[in-house]
């Protein structure tokens, strides 16, 4: 399958009430893929066509901890592989561990349709034992089969960096946006693999513009976050016209032959908005997802 030009990924996010109301959350995404030449002073982009074989991703299944850690629920998937075939989950950055599955857990009496620890007992879903450590309850679980575990590499970050972007960098990035940046943040770096910032940028009238952006020398892959500035909801519901970074978490980064992968797991007010995105050229491509609805607790 081939990856479009432009994608605007829009995830279903649920008001406090048991009814469903829909928020949209457009990330843009586009995916031409650009090959970067260096040439003494300068960037050149040439944009070329790529085939890629998106499905590999539909295997990508997403869950979470009862309150121990101890064991997982797979959020229902109507396809894809057997739940004895997922071998594998990362639920904490870096961090890859072994599981069993035990078995399907049907809804229960008292399940009150939130995907989260508090009501983990009555939730429907696949259940797997924790066979290495602990998983943390607040986060999101992604889940692996040996198949795709085996074609990728997980990235694991640097303890202690303060890597700063460097004044070019600065300027070819405020040059590429036609915004000056208001404030960057190191997520993490991953050595000479490249390192993951966040940027927001200068407000213009009321266009809000904060960025994803992962660094490798003088190559730039963006995931955009434009929006319409609310004093309420500016990027999701009740955020007061804030993006918060430090509830931007990453999962996990790997790298396979298509790429760059980074798992993302954004929470808001009212629950959790998943991405696993594929780096192609200058753009994040997102190739698979979820929501978790969590509120209220």
């Amino acid at each position: 399958m081939k990856i479009s030009k432009l994608t605007i990924l829009s995830i279903l996010l649920f008001s406090c009430s048991s009814e469903p109301t829909q928020e949209t959350v457009n990330i843009e995404v586009e995916s031409d893929t650009l090959a970067m030449v260096e040439d003494d002073s300068t960037i050149a982009q040439i944009e070329e066509e790529v085939d890629i074989d998106t499905t590999v991703y539909e295997v990508l299944t997403f869950g979470y901890a009862n309150e121990t850690g101890d064991t997982l629920l797979q959020m229902n998937k109507e396809d894809g592989p057997q739940p004895e075939e997922f071998k594998y989950a990362i639920n904490k950055e870096g961090t890859i561990s072994k599981i069993a599955y035990i078995g399907k857990q049907e809804s229960g009496q008292f399940d009150t349709h939130r995907d989260n620890h508090y009501n983990f007992n009555n939730a429907e879903g696949q259940l797997y034992e924790m066979k290495e450590g602990l998983a943390d309850e607040w986060n999101t679980t992604l889940f692996l089969t040996e198949e795709f575990r085996s074609n990728r590499t997980i990235l694991k970050a640097e303890k202690e960096s303060s890597k700063s972007l460097s004044n070019s960098q600065i300027s070819q990035i405020e040059e590429r946006k036609q915004r000056t940046i208001k404030k960057s943040e190191l997520s993490k770096s991953y050595g000479e693999k490249g390192s993951l910032y966040f940027l927001e940028f200068e407000k213009e009238k009321d266009s809000c513009l904060v960025s994803i952006v992962w660094v490798r020398e003088q190559r730039f892959t963006y995931l955009d976050f434009p929006a319409k500035y609310d004093e309420m909801s500016t990027w999701r519901v009740d955020d007061g016209g804030e993006f918060y970074f430090e509830y931007y978490h990453i999962i996990a980064v790997f790298e396979s032959e298509n790429g760059i992968e980074i798992m993302t797991d954004w929470v808001g007010a009212e629950g959790s908005s998943i991405n696993y995105l594929l780096a192609r050229g200058d753009k994040f491509e997102s190739v698979g997802g979820a929501y978790r609805y969590q509120a209220p607790m």
